[in-house]
């Protein structure tokens, strides 16, 4: 019976040991980060937090209307009829969007996930056209009225959207 109480302490003292040595890492890696204000504050907050010293209040709010429903149909309605509005209608896109943006002028431009290397533009509702293929995926994009802004590979490539010829402009 010794024997096994031994094992026990031993088994116990040992992680004990191991939890202190890093638990003494990690605060002095913090101290030297300079990040011991920032996890002091949130240490206080959890505390506080646990304690129900906030008190029950709402943290996010988003709107006062009901929540939104899709019908059979795919109408996009409130839940309850007696706030129901204009329905909107969801239709599955043909296109496999990663990225997509609209422009004044009713233009649509993007990428698809599966491929990512391609600008397309749609133009009332037809099918998409590859305006310039990237050597590599497309990360972002932004549209104005002027320009088209694409960042691929670390560059960021910019074209007037009259000639859409992309030159690397930042890298």
């Amino acid at each position: 019976m010794q024997n096994l109480s031994t094992s026990f302490s031993s088994f116990y003292s040992g992680r004990l040991s191991q939890i202190l040595t890093q638990s003494g890492r990690f605060l002095w890696r913090v101290y030297r980060t300079g990040k011991t204000t920032e996890l002091l504050s949130f240490i206080g907050w959890e505390f506080l937090y646990k304690i129900k010293y906030y008190g029950p209040v709402k943290t996010i709010s988003l709107s006062d209307r009901p929540p939104l429903t899709i019908d059979a149909a795919g109408k996009l309605m409130y839940a309850s009829a007696s706030n129901a509005k204009q329905p909107y209608r969801v239709e599955a896109s043909r296109i496999d969007w990663k990225y997509r943006f609209t422009d004044s002028q009713g233009e649509v431009w993007g990428c698809e996930f599966r491929q990512n290397t391609k600008l397309l533009r749609v133009q009332d509702g037809q099918t998409p056209q590859t305006v310039w293929t990237f050597p590599v995926a497309i990360r972002s994009m932004h549209v104005t009225n002027e320009a088209i802004f694409v960042c691929a590979g670390g560059i960021l490539y910019r074209s007037p959207k009259v000639t859409t010829t992309f030159e690397p402009c930042f890298s």
